[in-house]
């Protein structure tokens, strides 16, 4: 996994183009920096909410998916019946500084992986997301049923990073 991850948001390819064109333009020398790996990847929100005015991300979790091929409806309409209110209540309440649901839009692998991002601001919040995925299931036992049914189980990942410095720019 990377040390350093930077994202950018923009409604449109070229609003990323110019976000990277801009650090680049500043940035050192590629040939006096020693890389380990870097990867560029391009991806299209299908859902999301965050509050611009809450606090910094501290950490990071994201969900990655694997989606049986002709499935991909189905898992929106599981995450909006199932999981998208929940999300915004805890992004409403503070639990969150926001999310969102990701899929490749320029594909360097396999299609069809979804990604479920989550800002957090403390570690304490992390805990009440995996509550509410507890009590979710208390609920409506069948949801992890069917979610596995349209995935594929082994490709399931996760990743938690640790955000040491965040920054919002219009």
């Amino acid at each position: 996994a990377p040390n350093y991850v930077s994202w950018f948001v923009s409604n449109s390819v070229a609003g990323l183009m110019k976000a990277l064109e801009s650090i680049r333009s500043s940035a050192p020398v590629t040939s006096s920096i020693n890389y380990t790996m870097h990867a560029d990847e391009i991806s299209q929100t299908r859902a999301y909410n965050f509050k611009m005015s809450g606090p910094s991300p501290k950490y990071l979790l994201v969900q990655d998916w694997h989606v049986k091929g002709g499935h991909a409806d189905d898992w929106d309409e599981l995450f909006s019946k199932h999981r998208k209110a929940g999300l915004d209540a805890m992004v409403n309440d503070g639990t969150l500084c926001g999310y969102s649901v990701e899929e490749s839009l320029i594909h360097t692998g396999e299609p069809g992986y979804i990604s479920l991002i989550l800002e957090f601001p403390n570690a304490e919040s992390i805990d009440k997301f995996y509550g509410s995925i507890e009590t979710m299931h208390e609920k409506d036992p069948l949801f992890g049923e069917v979610f596995t049914q349209i995935q594929e189980p082994a490709h399931h990942r996760d990743h938690l990073v640790r955000v040491l410095n965040s920054g919002h720019k219009q």
